[in-house]
């Protein structure tokens, strides 16, 4: 069993593999996303196993920095993890997730997420839940009074330069969205012009864009299927900046079509149930969403956006399934920058790569960590805590269904 990069004339054999392993979903469509990976980020960033001769298992990753803190920090989404059945409980897989850590920490990539197909499996790898979700949904006809439709409307040609910009500044109020290239919207995301509405699942995607006083502040971006005869509008990604630009948006959309229903997914400590009359017409559950994985600690914290007020030092001890001999570092804080120093025995945070995510994430702080029994302190609990909490982002951690992985 030999993990490595294809060479260019292999990248089509690995996304046959990948057709192989997952065969809902078709061939042009694995042509297209690993061809687009080789093309756009290069071999590198696909990985394979070959195995008896034959390529066993693949993976795609897809880099581009992720807002942390309102600062940007090297970043790939990894995804396309496929291998034969044939060759599946054979360790393929769990080789190259591993090769792929180490990928990303000596190309400089200090994070990494995923939408997992289970989040035991990718655990074993340091990949760990960095997120919940809000998941909302009912029937269009109850979404329909809850804005102004004439507040939005269906994209047109040009509409996705004012798509970009919005969602830059929107991105930067959470953790974990990618900063988006043209590159990225046309290629990874497949936002092309001209953008337009859907109204039938043969349409695609549809546009939606919200105006204030002639100003584009908010879009809809979103997909038309059937399930059981019932037609729904699934929302891929919503990014407003008031709460009332979101109900115009849902409102437009539901008159497009009174009788089907409307899924859409936010952060999980959004707000929408607090604004409706009856929150009981809304479907509504808190579900686990990306994971995360931090493949370079060191760098990682030294990248991190800090408060100018924030001092203090601690020291990380962090064990890790893939790099087995663990990290263990010390960092200063000062003037709004994190250095690495030398570790400090007396100010200690002890715990796996995989708490240390969700900290990096925000997705946990260390006070509700040490109360888990997920990290051991050693020396003024409260003030490493304390200090910790100060070092790691309070922003919420979120991923739309737009982020590959």
């Amino acid at each position: 069993m030999i993990v490595r990069n294809p060479t260019p004339s292999e990248v089509d054999a690995c996304a046959e593999t990948a057709a192989k392993a997952f065969p809902n979903l078709s061939l042009e469509h694995w042509y297209g996303s690993f061809r687009m990976v080789a093309e756009v980020f290069g071999e590198r960033f696909i990985l394979m196993v070959e195995d008896e001769g034959k390529i066993a298992s693949t993976l795609i990753c897809q880099p581009a920095p992720v807002y942390i803190n309102g600062g940007l920090i090297t970043h790939s989404s990894t995804g396309a993890v496929a291998t034969l059945p044939e060759s599946r409980c054979r360790g393929c897989a769990g080789a190259m997730m591993a090769e792929c850590v180490r990928v990303l920490n000596e190309e400089g990539i200090y994070l990494s997420s995923l939408w997992p197909f289970s989040y035991e499996y990718y655990r074993k790898f340091g990949w760990e839940i960095g997120s919940e979700i809000r998941l909302y949904s009912g029937e269009a006809k109850v979404f329909a009074p809850l804005g102004d439709p004439g507040k939005a409307r269906g994209a047109v040609e040009g509409d996705l330069a004012l798509v970009i910009p919005i969602f830059d500044a929107y991105a930067q109020s959470y953790n974990c969205l990618t900063q988006r290239s043209q590159t990225w919207w046309n290629r990874v995301i497949k936002i092309n012009e001209p953008l337009k509405l859907a109204t039938q699942p043969e349409d695609g995607r549809g546009v939606i864009i919200h105006e204030t006083d002639g100003e584009a502040d908010g879009y809809i971006i979103y997909e038309v299927g059937v399930n059981e005869e019932k037609k729904f509008f699934s929302i891929k990604e919503i990014v407003f900046f008031e709460s009332e630009h979101r109900r115009d948006m849902l409102s437009f959309l539901a008159a497009l079509d009174p009788e089907a229903s409307i899924n859409f997914n936010a952060p999980y400590d959004d707000l929408f149930l607090q604004e409706l009359p009856n929150p009981r017409v809304i479907n509504s559950t808190i579900n686990a969403s990306f994971q995360f994985r931090v493949t370079d600690p060191e760098r990682a914290m030294e990248a991190l956006v800090v408060d100018d007020e924030v001092t203090g030092k601690l020291t990380f001890a962090l064990t890790d399934p893939v790099f087995t001999n663990g990290f263990e570092f010390g960092i200063e804080v000062e003037g709004g920058k994190i250095s690495v120093c030398a570790p400090d025995p007396k100010n200690r945070l002890e715990t796996d790569i995989r708490i240390f995510a969700r900290l990096y994430s925000g997705y946990l702080n260390a006070f509700d960590a040490c109360e888990l029994g997920k990290l051991k302190v050693t020396g003024n609990a409260t003030e490493v805590l304390m200090t910790a909490c100060e070092v790691f982002s309070p922003l919420t951690p979120y991923r739309s269904w737009l982020e590959p992985g």
